[in-house]
């Protein structure tokens, strides 16, 4: 609803965890996008299924990351083609790559200005 309020071009940082409905974050980035806003999706890093001790709960976090990275590959495949990058960080990471991406997507001219 406030991109349809927006006339002029921006650049949009979505810090998610992509949690929600990967059509719902598809959905509303296209409509980003036939805004002409620039897009740039940071994503906190997935669990860690490293903790576990049994045997048997390594297996269910081993299985339960793979499908995590398998959804969110379809997802980068699918956000790609309208040219929107998936960043992975950190909660410390978070702030200098927002700024490191912004600088390097504005020194190649695609930012709004």
């Amino acid at each position: 609803e406030l991109l349809a309020l927006e006339k002029r071009r921006a650049f949009i940082i979505l810090i998610s965890n992509l949690e929600l409905s990967h059509s719902n974050i598809i959905s509303g980035l296209k409509l980003a996008i036939s805004g002409k806003h620039k897009i740039l999706v940071l994503y906190t890093f997935p669990p860690d299924f490293e903790i576990f001790k049994d045997e048997t709960d390594k297996l269910i976090a081993s299985a339960a990351r793979q499908r995590y990275e398998e959804k969110l590959d379809l997802l980068r495949v699918s956000l790609a083609r309208y040219g929107i990058m998936l960043i992975p960080v950190a909660p410390k990471t978070i702030v200098p790559l927002a700024i490191k991406n912004y600088a390097m997507i504005m020194e190649h001219g695609i930012g709004a200005r």
